[in-house]
């Protein structure tokens, strides 16, 4: 038997066969797998906070308008329901006409020259 120092020196003098891959690749590459799931990770949170971003500015947005478009709404129902010619002015949008207004039937002539919505002068 050999003692164990010549064991000793027989290994480290051998030189070592079937080591291709330097001790290090393994955690080379578990670096860098780990480096590359981090940044695709981080690269997919990024995109969504940007998305959810601009949907946010696009939503502060849109309540903007429609505050503005209520607002305006407001200040009508106040004047239809304080103005008495905002209210003409929407009756005539609609066809309604005031009772001094004279307007002629269709199939009576009698009065038709006398009518307000006649655009021709009378003839005499």
């Amino acid at each position: 038997m050999r003692s164990k120092q010549a064991t000793a020196e027989v290994r480290k003098s051998s030189p070592k066969k079937g080591r291709l891959i330097p001790r290090w690749a393994p955690y080379a590459a578990a670096i860098a797998l780990t480096v590359s799931i981090m940044a695709t990770l981080n690269f997919r949170t990024y995109m969504e906070y940007r998305r959810g971003h601009e949907e946010h500015i696009e939503l502060g947005e849109r309540i903007e308008n429609l505050t503005d478009e209520n607002l305006a709404l407001q200040e009508e129902i106040h004047a239809l329901k304080t103005d008495p010619k905002a209210i003409e002015q929407e009756a005539r949008k609609y066809g309604l006409r005031p009772k001094k207004d004279r307007v002629s039937q269709p199939g009576k002539i009698d009065n038709a020259d006398n009518s307000t919505s006649r655009h021709s002068p009378p003839i005499k």
